[in-house]
């Protein structure tokens, strides 16, 4: 009897042992949280990302998450992974103290409680502007903080930058340069360019400058990076005197883990393609000037939709993605009399929104008389601003100014009061209370651009830099 009595309690032991084991495997751990602690420069639309041992209860967690300042948004869960998105972009410049209390409950067999929270915290970057200087010589890439008014040069190459691009999170700063042979695409990373010493004399961010495409005789500008950066989409022209057609067309080049694949056309062989341009859920718009019309492209399906227009000037899609909008001549009779009677149709220039989901088109300028241009939808699509010019008599003036009007009811005011300068390339911060825009003297075609800076809540502006364009706001 002793002989299994021994057994019984040995196989006791090893069934305890087995139970504390599977136990503490079963306790829900924290393994890592993004942005790290003590992190700098976290870009203003940041997620917020916790990675446990095993999935914890949705509710448990949300109670017992927390951030000052204060934030409101949504936790979704990727596998073992809790994603909260922020509603609103983090505050630029806050040091965000973030804290996970424990004790929340892990989901399905053994709801075993989270037994150490965590308090750590990151910093908020500025947002910053990068424009493009001098606008009458080669062009270099440079950064400013508006409020500091400190300026860092990032690119400075001899044939000069042709065009840029940002991606989503601020991280990549994609440029395209003329050399010798024709141009080429890089790209550097932004976060490290500016958290190292600057260069003297030269390029900022060599040791951080990749090629990513060369175009032999050719230019290759219009960067467009896809939201979530698994392509690039550029225009392609052939340089004059290169014996091969001139014509732009729009390319898609594929990012796989960041390296660029074997770039593809976007569209049609035969076609002149322009002006491309991304949707928050990833579909591509360019210009079609063979077919006058936007095209609508979805990698991997092809064309999905167009939208006929007579313009081609640029177009921008509405946040949600669900719309696009851009500026079409419209033919009017002035006085309404008859082109019979000899006189000649004035062209007005509306902006026309396109809804892809009933595919109608919907006039926001009202009456005639109005050329409306350069159309821009704030980041949270609430408000819309634009360029407007009266061409009656009256109220003529040489340039365009710069206008608000409320997406959903289409209020407008003007923004501007410069009869002389036209205003456009214009560009929101995040959090969608200030914007940069270009004005230039029209009656003074010697005198350079300006890249001004507005605050729409303190209705004060500021000039940024003379002789520089194409300003963007840093995520």
């Amino acid at each position: 009897m002793r002989k299994p009595l021994a057994i019984t309690i040995l196989l006791g032991i090893v069934l305890a042992l087995a139970a504390l084991g599977g136990y503490s495997s079963a306790t829900p751990r924290l393994l890592s949280v993004a942005p790290q602690a003590g992190a700098e420069n976290v870009s203003p639309a940041s997620e917020v990302r916790l990675t446990f041992t095993r999935r914890l209860q949705s509710e448990g967690v949300a109670s017992r998450l927390s951030f000052v300042p204060a934030m409101p948004g949504q936790s979704a869960w990727e596998g073992s992974t809790l994603v909260f998105t922020p509603s609103q972009p983090w505050p630029a410049g806050a040091a965000v103290q973030a804290r996970l209390l424990p004790g929340a409950p892990a989901s399905g067999f053994l709801p075993l409680q989270l037994p150490q929270g965590l308090d750590w915290s990151f910093t908020i970057r500025q947002s910053s502007i990068i424009y493009l200087y001098p606008a009458n010589a080669p062009a270099n890439l440079t950064i400013q903080n508006p409020i500091s008014g400190v300026t860092r040069s990032l690119v400075n190459r001899t044939g000069g930058v042709l065009d840029f691009d940002l991606s989503a999170d601020g991280a990549w700063l994609y440029y395209s340069l003329r050399e010798d042979n024709g141009s080429a695409i890089y790209r550097l990373s932004l976060l490290e360019t500016l958290s190292s010493p600057a260069t003297p004399g030269g390029d900022a961010a060599a040791a951080e400058t990749q090629l990513v495409l060369t175009c032999p005789a050719a230019l290759c500008a219009a960067l467009a990076l896809s939201p979530q950066g698994e392509y690039l989409a550029y225009e392609r022209g052939m340089l004059p005197g290169s014996g091969q057609a001139e014509n732009f067309q729009v390319w898609l080049l594929p990012l796989q883990a960041g390296q660029p694949a074997e770039p593809f056309l976007a569209g049609a062989t035969n076609r002149q393609t322009t002006q491309p341009v991304w949707s928050p859920n990833g579909w591509l718009a360019f210009y079609d000037s063979t077919e006058a019309a936007y095209i609508f492209y979805q990698p991997g399906a092809g064309e999905r939709g167009r939208f006929p227009n007579q313009t081609g000037q640029g177009g921008v899609w509405r946040p949600d993605g669900l719309a696009f909008l851009a500026a079409e001549i419209v033919f009017v009779n002035p006085g309404n009399e008859s082109t019979a009677a000899g006189l000649q149709p004035r062209a007005d220039s509306h902006l026309r929104l396109y809804h892809l989901d009933t595919g109608e088109t919907q006039d926001l300028t009202p009456g005639e008389g109005i050329e409306d241009a350069s159309p821009l939808f704030s980041p949270d699509g609430q408000f819309l601003v634009f360029a407007r010019k009266y061409l009656d008599a009256r109220r003529w003036t040489p340039g365009r100014q710069l206008w608000i009007a409320r997406a959903a009811t289409r209020e407008a005011r003007a923004l501007t009061d410069a009869p002389l300068y036209n205003y456009y390339q214009f560009s929101w911060n995040l959090s969608g209370d200030r914007l940069a825009y270009v004005r230039f003297n029209q009656s003074a075609p010697s005198e350079p651009p300006e890249i001004w800076l507005m605050d729409l809540l303190a209705g004060t502006e500021s000039r940024l830099v003379v002789g520089g364009y194409a300003p963007r706001w840093t995520p």
